[in-house]
């Protein structure tokens, strides 16, 4: 007998070496294993796949923003409470003592929230509902001021005058576009199908970037998800800008951090992508942490031979919710996303919260020929100056051989000019142009390039298209540092901008 018969689907070979045998038992354990799992994912299948977001989920943030802000309404309340105190006699209505920010928030909102509640749109609702005593909104110098604690931006020196710097520089893909993510979500979906998990209806949440995950032309990919990837339902949820990156920045920053205590301790030899992914594979899939392991994939090549150009999208950036359903040609759209039951059953005509989010819309996506040329462009990538706020540091560029650029501090955002302007530099703008208004930084210290000093009261008015780079990293201040790495990604910047122009 040369064949062992264990059963319809496994057979062992008797001639097998010991080192097959130990592999073909270990595939086999892993595969009762992964029908083990799978007979209990069927098992709890009713459980709900997903849930409400919770108040407590708003509270366990702990970005700057909202552990600032949480700073800051707990001295506010200190502050009530010791007027109250003070005062019992005097203040003739209840004031109430807030227990949390939400508290607040639900203050100034109508009571039966519609969409024009969500976009600022109401007239009802506002901070002219939130009643502040006399003592809050004195302005006058005897006044009591309320002080709370913020983080602040610290240049850490090591070795003297030193500081640490980044040696690796990996190359990434260079184009991130609709074709990229339908490789990456081609990768998962092959993955899941690997450990023998069927996936019905798939969710995904993401960012709002034109170039990868919200243009026509995504739009347009993931319209065909049930036929590329085999998912009978699928939907798409946009965050807020800079809304969600903790998880994904978490695990990349993680990999980079690892990666270069490598490369600086000698233990690995860093070059492209590949010699990445290999360190990562052979140092980083095991985890002390609460996940299991990391999985890690490569994509040598991302292929764009197919159409996957679409027609344009009205009001695209409004967009926070796209459903593809197979039982239909079209995709469905709508501005706020929903997870009622409704929803969750797909009969998102009876959605519970339509008051709230509007209705949705149904759209074909249409494909581009070649000869097809489009007139409005509605979901181009947004410029660069559109993305500047009052308050920021932005780099500009400058046209003088002794700067590469110059460092402004905005006080107001872009703007057209009704009629010619003259700043108090000298410069002259026609009317019509688009503007940013601020002032300059000058270096303060020739020994340190990276040395600034605000320039007050001295008015400038720049050209939007002349915005290089938005300092995110750099605090407005009156007197700032900052890193090398922040001045070569300026660089890049205008590098970049030069050679598109050639």
């Amino acid at each position: 007998m040369s064949k062992t018969k264990k059963n319809d689907n496994d057979t062992m070979d008797t001639k097998m070496s010991p080192r097959e045998r130990l592999e073909f038992y270990r595939n086999k354990k892993l595969q009762k294993r992964r029908q083990q799992k799978l007979a209990s994912y069927h098992k709890n299948k009713t459980v709900k796949q997903t849930e409400q977001a919770r108040p407590k989920d708003r509270h366990t943030c702990c970005c700057r923003y909202h552990v600032e802000i949480k700073s800051a309404f707990k001295s506010c309340m200190d502050f009530r409470k010791k007027i109250i105190k003070t005062n019992a006699n005097d203040i003739g209505i209840d004031v109430q003592v807030f227990e949390s920010i939400s508290d607040v928030v639900d203050v100034t909102l109508c009571i039966n929230l519609t969409l024009q509640c969500m976009k600022r749109q109401c007239a009802e609702c506002g901070i002219h509902k939130l009643y502040l005593l006399p003592e809050e909104t004195g302005d006058a110098e005897t006044d009591e001021t309320v002080k709370w604690e913020k983080f602040e931006k610290v240049e850490i020196k090591v070795k003297g005058n030193k500081t640490t710097k980044k040696l690796v520089l990996v190359k990434k893909e260079s184009k991130h576009d609709q074709y990229f993510v339908h490789e990456v979500r081609k990768t998962i979906s092959e993955y899941l199908a690997s450990i023998s998990y069927p996936v019905d209806t798939m969710h995904e949440f993401t960012d709002g970037c034109v170039a990868q995950y919200k243009s026509r032309h995504c739009f347009g990919n993931i319209s065909n998800s049930s036929r590329d990837f085999g998912f009978k339902h699928f939907t798409r949820n946009y965050f807020e800008t800079a809304h969600a990156k903790g998880p994904q920045d978490a695990a990349g920053g993680l990999l980079k951090r690892q990666a270069d205590l490598a490369v600086l301790r000698g233990q690995a030899h860093i070059q492209n992508a590949r010699d990445l992914y290999e360190f990562a594979v052979s140092n980083l899939t095991r985890t002390k942490s609460v996940c299991r392991r990391r999985l890690f994939r490569f994509l040598d090549f991302i292929p764009r031979e197919g159409n996957l150009s679409f027609k344009p999208i009205s009001n695209i950036r409004s967009v926070h919710q796209v459903i593809v359903d197979n039982s239909s040609p079209h995709i469905i759209i709508r501005e706020l996303s929903c997870f009622c039951e409704k929803c969750r059953l797909q009969i998102y005509h009876e959605c519970v919260n339509v008051q709230r989010i509007g209705q949705v819309q149904h759209h074909e996506m249409v494909k581009e020929t070649n000869n097809t040329f489009d007139v409005e462009e509605d979901d181009e990538e947004v410029p660069l100056s559109e993305m500047v706020s009052k308050g920021q540091v932005i780099a500009v560029y400058a046209d003088d051989p002794h700067h590469d650029y110059f460092l402004l501090k905005v006080q107001e955002a872009i703007q057209t000019l009704n009629s010619e302007s003259t700043d108090a530099w000298g410069s002259t703008l026609p009317a019509g142009i688009k503007v940013i208004t601020g002032l300059y930084y000058d270096n303060i210290d020739n020994k340190n390039l990276l040395s600034y000093k605000l320039i007050p009261r001295r008015r400038a008015v720049v050209p939007a298209s002349a915005v290089v780079y938005i300092c995110s990293e750099i605090d407005a201040r009156a007197n700032i540092v900052f890193d090398e790495c922040v001045h070569l990604n300026i660089l890049h910047a205008i590098n970049d901008i030069i050679m598109s122009y050639k």
